[in-house]
This record gives C-alpha cells, sequence and structure tokens, in this order.
C-alpha cells in the first residue's frame, strides 16, 4: 500500500482581489449569487469529515489502519479494484494515489474535482447537502444497517443501529435523569457482537462525525469504529457549547428543555484525547463565546485552561463552578440538577 505524503492543499481560496475580478464577467454573475446566499461558510466547510461526505455519495472504506485515522477507499474518481485514494481523519485530507496525477487537498478541493465544478459551485454543492454545518442528528432519522467500519483491534462489530426503542435503554437513560423523548432526537440504539464470542449487545449509540458510534449500557461504555468528535449545528453560529462526553451534552438538553433545534453550536469531544481536534475547530470557527462544561478534574481543569489561553478569557465562559462537588454536568444533573432545572444551576 503507498504511503501517505507531506499533504498540501492543491488550490487556494480565491482572494477578494480575484473574486472581484471574475464578477465583472456577466457569465460569472449566478456563481456570485450563489456565494452571496450560502449560509455555509469556508472554515466550516473544510471542517466536515471526509468520511462523512464520502459516506453520503455512496462510497465504503475498503481498509482502515492506524486505529482509524488512515481510510483507504476504491477511488471515487474511476473504476479500480486496489484501493488507491486515501483520507487521512486526523489532519481530514485525502490524497489520490492511482491515477499519477499526484493530486489531494482539503474537502472542498475533493468536491471541485468530483463534481468537477468552480469554488463557487462547491459550495452550494455542501450546502444543499449539509446546510449550515454538519447536523450529524440529520443522518439519524432511519434504521442504518452496519453503518461503520471497525476500527483494527475493535473486539466488537456492529450488526445494526435504529431509532431508540428499547424499553431497557430507555429506563437506562431516565435513571440518569434523561428525558427518554429529548434523548431520541440525539441518540440511537445499536446492536452489536463479539468478535470473537459472537455473544450478542446493545446499547445507546451517539454518532461522531467520522463514521463511528460511542456505545453506553447500563453496564459499561465502549465505543466502535473510527474514532473522533460530534459537531452539531445551531441556530447561533457566533456561540458554542463544549462538552467531554455525549451524557453531558443530554443532560444540557435536559437542563434546558432543548428537543430539537439548538440555540448555538455543540462539540462534544467524546474523549480528552480529540482536545486537540476540538479545540482547532473552535479556533476555526472564531466563535464569539464558547461555554465550555468540561469535567470537573485535573484533565478538565488543564483542558479548560489551555482552551482559554488559546481563544481569550473574554470569549471562554468556563460553566464547570455550577455543577460543582460532581466530577461532570452529568453526574450533578442526576443527582440534583433534575427536577431543579435552571434556577438550580444559577445559584452557586
Amino acid at each position: 500500500m503507498h504511503q501517505p505524503p507531506s499533504y498540501q492543499t492543491s488550490r487556494a481560496a480565491p482572494t477578494k482581489v480575484h473574486v472581484d475580478n471574475l464578477l465583472k464577467s456577466n457569465e460569472l454573475k449566478h456563481l456570485s449569487l450563489l456565494v452571496q446566499s450560502s449560509t455555509m461558510t469556508v472554515p466550516e466547510a473544510k471542517n466536515i469529515p471526509l468520511v462523512d461526505l464520502l459516506a453520503r455519495l455512496g462510497h465504503q472504506p475498503a481498509e482502515v489502519r492506524q486505529g482509524g485515522n488512515d481510510v483507504w477507499y476504491l477511488s471515487p474518481f474511476r473504476q479500480e479494484k486496489t484501493p488507491s485514494f486515501h483520507i487521512h481523519q486526523g489532519r481530514n485530507v485525502w490524497y489520490d494515489f492511482g491515477d499519477g496525477s499526484s493530486e489531494g487537498g482539503n474537502l472542498i478541493d475533493f468536491v471541485m474535482r468530483q463534481q468537477q465544478c468552480s469554488f463557487a459551485r462547491a459550495m452550494a454543492f455542501l450546502e444543499k447537502l449539509y446546510g449550515r454545518g454538519v447536523h450529524v442528528a440529520s443522518l439519524w432519522n432511519q434504521p442504518s444497517a452496519v453503518a461503520t467500519v471497525a476500527a483494527p483491534g475493535d473486539k466488537f462489530l456492529l450488526d445494526k443501529v435504529q431509532p431508540l426503542q428499547n424499553q431497557a435503554l430507555r429506563q437506562y437513560l431516565q435513571s440518569r435523569g434523561i428525558d427518554p423523548r429529548i434523548a431520541s432526537h440525539w441518540v440511537q440504539e445499536a446492536y452489536y457482537h463479539h468478535r470473537d464470542t459472537r455473544k450478542q449487545y446493545f446499547g445507546i449509540a451517539f454518532a461522531n462525525g467520522c463514521g463511528g458510534y460511542e456505545l453506553r449500557n447500563p453496564y459499561f461504555k465502549t465505543s466502535l469504529g473510527a474514532k473522533g468528535i460530534s459537531f452539531l449545528g445551531g441556530k447561533d453560529a457566533t456561540r458554542c457549547s463544549i462538552f467531554e462526553g455525549f451524557f453531558d451534552f443530554l443532560a444540557y438538553l435536559c437542563l434546558e428543555g432543548i428537543q430539537v433545534d439548538l440555540p448555538q453550536d455543540v462539540l462534544v469531544l467524546n474523549s480528552l484525547s480529540f482536545q486537540e481536534q476540538g479545540f482547532s475547530l473552535l479556533e476555526s470557527r472564531d466563535y464569539h463565546q464558547v461555554d465550555s462544561y468540561l469535567d470537573n478534574d485535573e484533565a478538565g481543569a488543564s483542558a479548560t485552561l489551555e482552551l482559554i489561553y488559546r481563544m481569550g478569557e473574554q470569549r471562554v465562559q468556563p460553566q464547570h463552578r455550577r455543577y460543582k462537588g460532581y466530577k461532570d454536568l452529568s453526574a450533578w444533573w442526576e443527582k440534583e440538577g433534575k427536577g431543579v432545572g435552571l434556577a438550580k444551576m444559577n445559584t452557586y
């Protein structure tokens, strides 16, 4: 198998002078309208996981390496039998080894190549496909067959994912203070089995942006497939709430009485090991305010300080004092928060 090179984006975003010159041409006035009417920004487009885009276009990985970081496909550009199209998930870039062109780049470059279109039309294509941001929840309404490829070393293999209806899982959510009616908009139920023993399991599934799932049931927690962060677009694109785990996110939804429409963007790290990826995303979107709901432990405090250092004290609003005495927001909500609501949270 080929080794991926050091990636360089094959096309730079057009400068203002370049755009102004292009728009003097009558034949490109329509393209200017496409750009002006689009609500998706270039950083938002570039942060869409390439593996998610390819899945939506009907392309599934042929091989996954390095714990899910290196993903190989049969080329989406031509017919072939040996995978030659590579995605590096950590950098969210692609490279095509198969035709000798040495071509690669970011997600926008891929759309321009795959659709044979201009920059403006590529942005319009992504806007039509995604809306603003990567709304992971929009993918969760229909049952799915095996929706993820097991990463090397995974002990469990996914059988199916479907809307939340299992009574035992709904009761588990309730035992942790989570309203299943709210949770059902954001999580599903997954059925999976042990690779060696074939023993069957089921659990609550929360999707990440790399095609994998975080899984929870009353007895243990695990993950399946490629690991990564989960980003959910909200109405206010100038603010974002960040959580370490998805049960903290569910507790936040119940606390605020949110069901479907998020008032602002949400980022769930799913693990502090994805701190760098998550913080880089926050910086790229240049939020006016980031509400940090990271854990009340040494690691969470260190991550919060790092976020403040990178984005500034004026923009980062730590929320950890609101669940003082508990490891995280989920634990506070389960023990004290449910039935108390925002008034309790504001008295600290």
